[in-house]
């Protein structure tokens, strides 16, 4: 690939963000005339660069949405729904195609196909998406066997009822159909008059198979071909919405390719680099000296002199080099209106997408691994939380609904929410579907407070609940969710007020950089307690430490402050505070709380990496570390310890 093309890869992406941006502020503000000019020129500059390659469906297409743009700046074209639904369907397209090129280093053959579709889309002044005939065109049992399904594509349904006397003929209708390729769902049944409680015939075939699979329906009728008279195929195309989230997972995954980084940090970070070369050129003098006989006093002053510069110089070249990796969390946060906007049009809903991205940077590896789970999370607040336009009016709400996206930094943790207006989520029908599945003991349910109960969404094996997906909507994929966010060291948790509006909220770190820590020891063990968090430590005399009903509590600076052990926390027995005490004070979610421990060792600088493997999702644990002599330091997660 040209040094030409790989630059306009890298700036190409950002040009669509910036039309789209400009596009989706412009619904919403039709007469904006700075608008109008933003979304041209980027269409403009698009345009310009790709006439310097050999790519005539791209530059058609985007020659195309630049005259509608110009038509629009002029006044002979109103700026109306179908209008922007066709800029943006170019400018989505135009997004596949970068990533196209990346990949294979040209378009698709499909390209020029795609180009005269989006041509005739924009003349005609926009209009509806293609509708997906698949709850028409296709056979009630078909649509049933896909339902509550979690492959997305387009499938192939297959219903078998084998002859009564397929067992004599030497047929195997179940081997028949493992056979079919990509097979990803098999249901048996027992036809009607045999299910009714007839006596049960072994020699009669009395079975009806169906089948879903990523199979053609050519290559199904292969394989049943010698029964065709007992089969019945048919196609499941995806639906809209379906195409709109795996477009938008493709184009994601390569979403943060590059890293731009500020000159000054380059400066520093070569600065400092002078300042090792420069001891290194004292610790081989040093050695030179030692070699020449010089005294032992002398050597080991500037040994510990010259070791405490490179501690001080490898601290830092740590930090400015995980600083490089800080990226803003903008870039991500603005591919989600014109996603959202696609997938809510597709299911005959309307929204305001809001995002607040508050000026944060975060570690580039965090941001690349936040976009799946947030268009998930995106994708569930859509389809499941806001409700159509409809049942909104009937509920005294607005018509659209709103979806808020915002980022905050907290100390060093990054707070992503994403809050709808929507549903909400009914506590009593999850509690209902956790004990039909078994999630959950009984008597450990009935402790469970509503908001401990919808948390439960994130248990493995509830997104199989099909009941709950039918009257929720919530739970779908929902522990992969929180494994992508544990894997990134984070956490996530629901807050929701049922059929007012749910809040998903995602802790992280802001960087994998060094982190102040404090050792403190509890039982026999070491853990790490994130200095950020700790307000003050001190020594509480047994005689201000008040027993409160099942607890204890102290008098901190005029305030009643509770008084927990880090033993009890970490899972070991509990057991009241006994004698004077070592106390750390923590800022916990609003909160401020004691904490005893054992002993207060050191603070330190460690670099925190997630936990991964079977202590991936430790709860209240957000990392790991080694310390000098090799042992694992496990970092506390203070706010999940005492939330």
């Amino acid at each position: 690939m040209d040094e030409l093309l790989t630059q306009f890869l890298i700036e190409a992406p950002e040009l669509v963000q910036q039309g789209s941006d400009a596009l989706l502020a412009l619904e919403r503000t039709p007469d904006n005339r700075a608008l109008m000019d933003d979304a041209f020129r980027a269409m403009h500059t698009l345009k310009g660069s790709v006439g310097l390659f050999d790519l005539p469906a791209m530059a058609t297409t985007l020659h195309s949405a630049e005259d509608v743009l110009g038509a629009v700046r002029s006044g002979v074209r109103a700026v109306d729904r179908p209008t922007i639904d066709s800029l943006l369907a170019v400018l989505t397209q135009t997004e596949r195609w970068l990533r196209a090129i990346e990949d294979g280093g040209g378009l698709p053959e499909d390209a020029g196909d795609v180009a005269r579709r989006l041509a005739e889309q924009l003349n005609a002044g926009g209009g509806s998406a293609p509708e997906t005939m698949a709850s028409e065109a296709s056979p009630g049992w078909a649509t049933a066997l896909r339902e509550g399904r979690l492959e997305p594509g387009a499938l192939t349904a297959i219903r078998y009822v084998p002859a009564e006397g397929a067992y004599f003929s030497g047929d195997d209708p179940v081997g028949l159909m493992e056979a079919i390729p990509g097979l990803v769902h098999l249901r048996l049944a027992l036809r009607e008059d045999e299910a009714d409680g007839g006596p049960y015939d072994p020699f009669a075939c009395r079975l009806i198979i169906e089948a879903l699979a990523t199979a053609t329906v050519v290559e199904a009728r292969a394989v049943l071909r010698f029964v065709p008279d007992q089969v019945e195929i048919v196609a499941l195309p995806a639906t809209e919405a379906e195409a709109v989230v795996a477009g938008a997972e493709a184009d994601g995954a390569g979403a943060v390719r590059t890293l731009r980084v500020d000159a000054g940090r380059v400066e520093a970070l070569a600065a400092m680099v002078d300042e090792l070369v420069a001891t290194r050129t004292a610790l081989a003098a040093l050695s030179s000296l030692a070699k020449a006989g010089a005294q032992a006093a002398e050597v080991s002053r500037s040994l510990a002199a010259q070791s405490e510069t490179l501690d001080r110089l490898t601290g830092r070249l740590h930090q400015q080099v995980m600083a490089l990796r800080m990226t803003p969390v903008a870039p991500l946060l603005r591919r989600f209106p014109r996603l959202a906007r696609e997938l809510a049009r597709s299911m005959g809903k309307e929204i305001d997408i809001l995002v607040a991205d508050n000026g944060v940077e975060a570690d580039k590896t965090i941001i690349e691994g936040l976009f799946e789970p947030l268009t998930h999370l995106m994708r569930n607040a859509i389809d499941h939380g806001i409700e159509s336009p409809e049942v909104r009016e009937a509920r005294g709400k607005p018509p659209k609904g709103t979806i808020r996206l915002t980022a905050r930094a907290d100390g060093g943790r990054l707070e992503l929410t994403l809050a709808d207006d929507g549903a909400g989520i009914d506590a009593e029908t999850i509690r209902a579907a956790v004990r039909a599945k078994g999630l959950v003991g009984e008597d450990a349910l009935a402790e469970f407070g509503d908001a401990q109960v919808v948390n439960l969404v994130f248990m493995p094996g509830f997104s199989t609940a099909r009941a709950l997906t039918e009257v929720s909507g919530r739970g779908v994929g929902m522990d992969a969710v929180k494994t992508a966010v544990q894997k990134l060291g984070g956490r996530i948790l629901i807050e929701s007020e049922p059929a007012q509006r749910t809040t998903m909220r995602i802790t992280l770190p802001l960087s994998l950089t060094l982190t102040k820590v404090m050792v403190v020891v509890s039982g026999h063990e070491a853990f790490g307690v994130p200095m950020d968090r700790v307000l003050e430590t001190l020594r509480v005399p047994a005689d201000r430490i008040t027993s409160i009903r099942n607890g204890q509590a102290f008098n901190w600076r005029n305030r009643t402050v509770p008084l927990m052990s880090l033993t009890s926390l970490t899972g070991a027995p509990d057991a009241p505070v006994t004698g004077d005490a070592r106390v750390l004070v923590l800022q916990s979610g609003g909160e401020i709380v004691g904490v005893a421990v054992d002993a207060i060792r050191e603070r330190a600088d460690v670099a925190v990496r997630p936990l991964d493997g079977l202590l991936a999702g430790m709860p209240g644990v957000s990392g790991a570390t080694l310390l000098g002599d090799g042992q694992v330091l496990m970092i506390l997660d203070t706010e999940a310890l005492v939330g």
